[in-house]
């Protein structure tokens, strides 16, 4: 006989893969369990294993080597891509890279901060990641600080991500783990949540960390309550606001763009009107930019044949790097906007 709790796991979660796949789009991919799966007309298609997974998969067995000592020296373990919620953090769509010299280092007991782990105990670190508790901003540096679900013991683990330069020929950004460890002192994740630095947070397993670490916590500086309000009113930024973030970003550039343009495309001496605060208002080309037209002045400045001719030939030699500008920027928009 089917026991009832059981048949009622199953019932909702096949209510749950119903719900996704009429709202899924032809040609839209979804992952369940370790595989993808692509919408087509005639239902689900598989596609195969899930890249994550396969990412996941890789780094416990590397990890078993260099817990046996049989990892190469020197190795370094790719984790894969940061996913969507890394991303929405701030995090940039690169390689994520942890070398196992710097592992061993952060993991030993020696090591001057004093949070030793067991190697074990990072299993699953590609998929932790990318499926943490709060993503928080970095005060030291420019990168991110990631809570996961890995724990030693009752403490956390987290992990400090930061983009550098590869050090290898490749010579390319990277997003490079600089640090990892069990977060046993919690009452600085409190400081971050207050201090503003909160980034992302997944709301259900964000207020059961709360909840489950504040007997832990004894230092008395805040209160429960409120770490739990903020934590519920907290909003994680959306595709839409990194978007329009960036479109804002790329329409100033188009402006910074028309202003040069705007500064080498007319003959030095030419005098246009220009709205300045709703009235027209007589401007000049100088070799300096526009500058207001002197009264009195109603014929354009003597202006010697040496700099005219120099100016010339400034526009024709900044003509292809404006196309070349105008195509880099184009380019950026339409990936941004696909």
């Amino acid at each position: 006989m089917l026991d009832i709790n059981l048949y009622e796991e199953l019932t909702k979660d096949l209510d749950e893969i119903l719900e996704k796949s009429r709202k899924a789009q032809i040609g839209e991919i979804r992952r369940y369990g370790d595989s993808d799966w692509k919408k087509t007309s005639d239902g689900w298609e598989y596609v195969g294993k899930n890249k994550l997974y396969q990412v996941n998969e890789t780094f416990n067995e590397e990890l078993q080597k260099q817990i046996e000592g049989t990892l190469p020296k020197g190795h370094i373990y790719e984790l894969g891509r940061p996913g969507q919620k890394l991303i929405d953090a701030g995090l940039k769509n690169l390689p994520i890279e942890l070398s196992s010299e710097r592992l061993s280092v952060k993991s030993s007991k020696d090591y001057k901060s004093n949070h030793p782990f067991e190697l074990k105990n990072i299993k699953n670190l590609p998929f932790a990641l990318n499926h943490p508790i709060a993503v928080f901003d970095s005060k030291r540096n420019d990168g991110v600080a990631i809570l996961t679900d890995l724990r030693q013991d009752k403490s956390h683990f987290l992990v400090a991500i930061h983009l550098r330069v590869s050090d290898d020929e490749r010579k390319i950004e990277i997003n490079s783990i600089q640090s990892l460890y069990p977060k046993d002192r919690i009452g600085g994740i409190f400081d971050w949540i207050n201090e503003g630095l909160l980034k992302w947070r997944d709301k259900e397993k964000s207020l059961k960390f709360i909840s489950s670490q504040w007997p832990h916590y004894i230092a008395g500086r805040h209160k429960l309550e409120g770490l739990q309000q903020k934590l519920k009113q907290f909003k994680n930024p959306s595709v839409s606001d990194r978007k329009s973030t960036l479109k804002k970003s790329l329409e100033q550039q188009f402006d910074e763009f028309l202003i040069q343009k705007a500064r080498i495309s007319y003959p030095i001496g030419t005098i246009k009107q220009f709205n300045i605060g709703g009235k027209m208002k007589d401007y000049i080309k100088t070799s300096n930019g526009w500058r207001p037209k002197k009264k009195g002045n109603n014929t354009t400045e003597k202006v010697d044949s040496s700099e005219k001719e120099n100016n010339r030939q400034k526009t024709k030699e900044n003509t292809l790097e404006r196309k070349i500008r105008i195509k880099q920027i184009t380019q950026t928009y339409v990936k941004i906007a696909c």
